[in-house]
């Protein structure tokens, strides 16, 4: 199965031990950024999650189990999508493994796709399949993610994924349907950063712990409409920072806070940022620039504009 490491991440906040390592919790792999591949036990009314303590008492390996994992998926069911005017392929399971069905490539390479395979996974009931060079099938692609992830239950990812010999890596498309799908995975990702300071919020409140964790904010930049992610970073205050394209630094209570991208930031004040341990990049600062810190970020101030995605 495919899980969302974010949402898991939230479970381990909200047990109040987020020193819990990700695999204490499941045996995994990374298969994206967002999305991590395990393995369970399908039961009649639910699916048992399988830990690397189950694997080692069974002696067998995790590479093991995946793969007698795909072979089960691939008995299951025949391949049944659904192909929409524009050359989209929508899985038609009904099953609820459509998206882990992303790891049986011969699906899509059995497709008459135009161009290289294109695959997302916006809910673990919806696997869609299109070509690289369709761009009336991306374009669709985009849009049918964006309502299954925003409608439906239990989202996965909004990241698009392209086969490259024999591995999904991610991909953003050219033209329209990329502009649409980095719209997409701002909003998503804002969403998910929503989520983690909300849970890590009531966490807080529970230790009695006085910090300040900066929401992940979103802004359309002028010039092309696209957005930027940016986070505020108050002087004074204990701040737990998310990781996003602009930072504005508080710093004068009657002036213009100072906008500085995220990698002049994290370089001139890397001395500044404790990383800490959750899937959504998030920091601990440490104190407010200063001095020669201050006067670098200043120099490399930007405008909302000017910056870059």
């Amino acid at each position: 199965m495919l899980r969302h490491l974010a949402r898991i991440d939230l479970a381990r906040i909200e047990s109040g031990d987020p020193s819990r390592r990700m695999q204490d919790l499941m045996a995994w792999r990374p298969f994206s950024e967002a999305l991590g591949v395990a393995v369970a036990i399908d039961g009649e009314a639910a699916s048992a999650r399988i830990g690397q303590a189950d694997l080692d008492r069974w002696r067998i390996s995790f590479d093991a189990a995946l793969e007698i994992a795909a072979g089960n998926l691939r008995e299951k069911a025949a391949p049944s999508f659904m192909r929409t005017g524009s050359g989209l392929f929508i899985s038609q399971y009904r099953d609820y493994y459509d998206a882990p069905r992303i790891l049986l490539k011969e699906l899509a390479r059995q497709l008459p796709l135009v161009g290289a395979p294109v695959a997302m996974v916006p809910n673990k009931a919806c696997l869609l399949l299109c070509g690289a060079d369709d761009e009336r099938a991306l374009a669709e692609m985009v849009s049918a993610a964006g309502q299954v992830l925003t409608e439906q239950s239990r989202p996965l990812s909004s990241e698009m994924f392209r086969l490259e010999g024999d591995a999904w890596s991610a991909w953003r498309p050219p033209a329209a349907a990329g502009q649409e799908l980095a719209w997409l995975q701002r909003a998503i990702r804002n969403r998910d950063y929503h989520d983690q300071q909300k849970a890590l919020e009531a966490a807080h409140a529970k230790t009695g712990e006085d910090v300040f964790v900066a929401p992940y904010k979103l802004v359309k930049r002028n010039r092309d409409g696209a957005l930027l992610s940016f986070s505020v970073l108050a002087d004074g205050e204990p701040t737990w920072l998310p990781e996003t394209d602009l930072v504005a630094l508080d710093w004068n209570p009657r002036g213009i806070p100072l906008m500085v991208g995220w990698a002049d930031f994290s370089k001139h004040a890397a001395h500044l940022l404790e990383k800490l341990s959750y899937v959504l990049p998030r920091y601990r600062v440490l104190a407010f620039p200063g001095g020669d810190c201050f006067e670098a970020l200043r120099n490399a101030a930007t405008t909302i504009d000017a910056a870059e995605a």
